[in-house]
């Protein structure tokens, strides 16, 4: 079965490391976006005047299914699971209490719709299907993925409307 045309695949861009495509494009991914309020409470009255008190990084939720089924019997979808789980980790080097020694940011994309750089939160990798040796073929992921840089505004799409000369036509 031929690819449709303009099929993108999604990404993980693991900054300083290693880009992982995924296999599979997600079915769905979640992103939320929450502001802080505060409410002093004032004696006699039934609400508090609300104070803004910032805004909160957005935060994407991600599932993926990695499978490396059908590429052999000596394939295994660790060495990509191993790089997700080292994407976690603060790199070697790095010395403890330093502002640098952070895990890495990644940048989640997928086509021209979905930019979203971030860090990872939490990660949970459920291993699903093994050879007979038990070395896995397939993972489910999940990721859970805070904002880190500002969101970059989407373009805007022109509605496709005739001309004005086309739609005054007698």
């Amino acid at each position: 079965m031929p690819v449709p045309t303009g099929f993108q695949k999604a990404e993980l861009q693991i900054d300083g490391g290693d880009t992982i495509k995924c296999y599979f494009n997600p079915t769905e991914y979640s992103v939320s976006k929450s502001n802080t309020w505060k409410y002093d409470p004032v004696t006699g009255t039934t609400l508090p005047k609300a104070q803004f008190g910032g805004g909160n990084p957005r935060e994407m939720s991600l599932s993926l299914m990695l499978d490396v089924s059908l590429l052999g019997d000596q394939a295994s979808i660790r060495p990509t699971t191993d790089k997700l789980f080292k994407m976690m980790e603060v790199p070697g080097g790095q010395g403890a209490g330093s502002s640098s020694a952070v895990p890495p940011f990644l940048t989640f994309s997928w086509g021209s719709v979905v930019t979203f750089k971030a860090v990872c939160t939490q990660l949970t990798v459920a291993f699903k299907m093994f050879h007979p040796n038990g070395e896995p073929i397939r993972a489910d992921v999940k990721m859970s993925l805070k904002q880190a840089q500002t969101a970059r505004p989407s373009r805007p799409r022109m509605p496709r409307t005739r001309s004005r000369a086309a739609s005054r036509r007698p």
